[in-house]
């Protein structure tokens, strides 16, 4: 057939490509057509390219304090390859929700902004270079209600003006740092029994008393979960201390809506 195309109509393609790191320079920022016949150049176009907006490399998130639950005040590290050079770091806690920068501190030299608020945290003075992998560790951080996996948005600015016409690099829902765990809470004082005040009727006066050293007794807690607890997931319960309780396989008994089936390892 010919001509395979004809002239004056539209040719829609599409291409995949793999973007490069950053923008290419703007003189090298182009696209170029040209319509070929052997050697011979038949008609030519060029058309500039578009903006690509850097991705920071090598991202962590960790949970490096001494409480993990959810809720609870403790430390997290945050580390990242920069592509391009950047003085200013804005981070989002996304989810889980209620995260907490407004009492957290870095060390110098970075510098939190005065804009920062909840859950968003803007770190200057970063003075990060593009390659080299920076490390800040946040303290005093107010962790996200309930649990579960974290997502975290960075973002690098080329200073405090945090001005979007100058934005660097960013890594956007980041879901690859730790995962928060739930919070446990004792909602009212356990109870110990002594093994008589179950059997006050057989044990009238032992049954008054408290229990004793060397005697089988039984704990009492009421719990509460901040995160939904699965079938055949597992409850650790451990005792410490120098005198602490030998813990019984039984009677072992959890008690929800009603009487819940256990298996105790």
């Amino acid at each position: 057939k010919d001509p395979a195309y004809p002239q004056n109509q539209d040719l829609h393609f599409k291409v995949g490509t793999t973007n490069p790191s950053k923008t290419p320079f703007l003189t090298d920022n182009y696209w170029k057509v040209a319509h070929m016949k052997g050697s011979v150049v038949k008609s030519s176009h060029i058309f500039q390219g578009w903006s690509v907006n850097p991705q920071l490399e090598n991202v962590d998130l960790r949970l490096v304090g001494t409480k993990y639950a959810a809720g609870k005040i403790s430390d997290i590290e945050v580390k990242f390859t920069p592509i391009t050079d950047a003085d200013t770091l804005k981070i989002e806690a996304i989810f889980p929700t209620q995260f907490n920068f407004d009492q957290s501190t870095v060390p110098l030299p970075y510098d939190i902004d005065s804009r920062s608020e909840g859950s968003t945290l803007i770190i200057n003075r970063g003075g990060f270079r593009a390659g080299v992998m920076a490390t800040i560790a946040i303290n005093t951080v107010r962790l996200g209600r309930a649990g579960g996996q974290t997502r975290f948005n960075f973002v690098t600015y080329k200073d405090e003006t945090l001005d979007l016409g100058e934005k660097r690099d960013e890594k956007l829902d980041f879901a690859g740092g730790f995962r928060l765990p739930g919070l446990i809470s004792v909602i009212s004082a356990p109870i110990l029994r002594s093994q008589y005040q179950d059997a006050r009727a057989m044990f009238p006066v032992k049954s008054i008393f408290q229990p004793r050293v060397q005697e089988d007794a039984k704990a009492e807690f009421t719990l509460s979960f901040s995160r939904a607890v699965q079938a055949s997931e597992r409850l650790l319960v451990t005792c410490q201390g120098q005198a602490k309780y030998q813990l019984k396989q039984s009677p072992f008994v959890v008690i929800g809506i009603g009487e819940i089936e256990t298996n105790v390892e």
